[in-house]
């Protein structure tokens, strides 16, 4: 990184075969690899998968093997490294996306492209009053699409603020109409001390991904 306020995002498959279990496993420590047993076949890889490309990318970033990144868990459950990285990461059927900073919050989403069964009842259940009004606007054809997108901007910056103890519904994410940059507009969240920064992105064709980062003060 040139700088300590970077922001990167990659993309990696994660649906390996089965001869690379073994090889990928080794990077993992014994907590990870007894939840990975008792996972099914076709999830254990993609677990597996997914934690040994993190420590991978993680120890690359902090000078450190690969097995030996001091990955923790917070009181909620979110994973963090002590070091200075700080990362998130999420995954969707075949495809992991992975953010890393130094100092700055990050969030990042990503789902594969779907037909929706029940669009509009999951929308009841998942998006703002003012997200759902958006999405009528959009041609029908193309409202699952746009359902994604507006999916992976709230829970990219749910995951980034720390916001996303309550129902998604609870807060609003859109972008600034006119704005020069891609900064986030949030109703019904606490106050935030800084502004977010949000992208969308494709990371593969048939997939749609989101990140957040805090800017700097």
């Amino acid at each position: 990184m040139h700088s300590t306020n970077a922001l990167e995002v990659l993309a990696a498959r994660i649906d390996v075969p089965a001869e690379e279990l073994e090889r990928l496993s080794g990077t993992l420590d014994s907590a990870e690899l007894q939840r990975a047993r008792r996972l099914p076949e076709a999830t254990r890889r993609r677990f597996v998968a997914t934690r040994a490309i993190l420590r991978t990318l993680l120890g690359e970033r902090m000078q450190v093997r690969a097995a030996a990144v001091p990955l923790r868990k917070s009181k909620n459950g979110k994973l963090f490294a002590s070091g200075g990285v700080l990362f998130n990461v999420a995954h969707s059927k075949d495809l992991a996306v992975f953010a890393f900073t130094h100092n700055l919050r990050v969030g990042v989403d990503v789902e594969l492209l779907r037909p929706v069964a029940h669009l509009k009842g999951v929308v009841a259940l998942a998006l703002a009053a003012s997200e759902a009004a958006d999405l009528q606007l959009v041609p029908a054809d193309d409202r699952a699409a746009a359902f994604f997108a507006c999916w992976t901007r709230k829970e990219a910056y749910l995951k980034a603020s720390g916001n996303g103890l309550g129902s998604p519904r609870d807060v609003a994410v859109t972008l600034r109409p006119g704005a020069p940059e891609r900064l986030v507009s949030v109703q019904g969240a606490p106050a935030e001390p800084g502004r977010w920064e949000l992208t969308s992105f494709e990371p593969q064709p048939g997939y749609v991904g989101a990140v957040a980062v805090e800017r700097a003060a």
